[in-house]
């Protein structure tokens, strides 16, 4: 049985969601430039945002790793300009390559959006790289859609984003 949980953001484990977080984004299909210093940023940042950390570890290692907080103090309510009231914004979804193919990314987002509902949040955003078919079918199975696409830069890669939606209840 998976055991998705909370993890609080100390300073260890902080450390191995950034160290998971730049394998994943550092592999040649994404080839962003993450170092483990600007991963730990970026994710201090999200801290400051409200986000919390929630994931699966398999004997002791993590495989897969969920962040996200509040849309409206997001960085993405900034950059698209537009208001979605009571919505959770999931910043992150990321799947060790060992851990791919088994559903334990349709997990994980439905059991963080359990988490969202839970705390009162009415939806959830995501957004994804339109070239991320695998994660845009794992977001489709969750039961989110597709509502704009936009152009931005992260991890020193601009490219194309989807922005999707679904709504939550609890």
């Amino acid at each position: 049985m998976l055991n998705f949980k909370e993890i609080l953001p100390d300073k260890q484990s902080l450390e191995r969601i950034a160290a998971l977080y730049c394998t994943c984004f550092n592999a040649p299909e994404k080839g962003e430039n993450w170092t483990m210093e600007s991963a730990l940023t970026y994710f201090r940042e999200r801290i400051a945002e409200g986000s919390i950390f929630a994931g699966v570890e398999d004997e002791g290692a993590l495989s897969g790793i969920c962040c996200g907080g509040p849309y409206e103090r997001s960085f993405l309510a900034r950059d698209l300009g537009r208001d979605y009231p009571g919505h959770f914004y999931i910043s992150l979804v990321a799947v060790t390559e060992e851990a791919r193919g088994r559903g334990l990314g349709v997990f994980m987002v439905n059991a963080f959006c359990a988490m969202a509902a839970a705390q009162g949040f009415t939806g959830a955003i995501v957004r994804c790289r339109a070239e991320n078919t695998a994660m845009l079918a794992v977001l489709a199975r969750a039961g989110f859609t597709e509502i704009e696409r936009y152009s931005a830069e992260l991890g020193g890669v601009t490219c194309e984003r989807v922005v999707l939606r679904k709504g939550l209840s609890f």
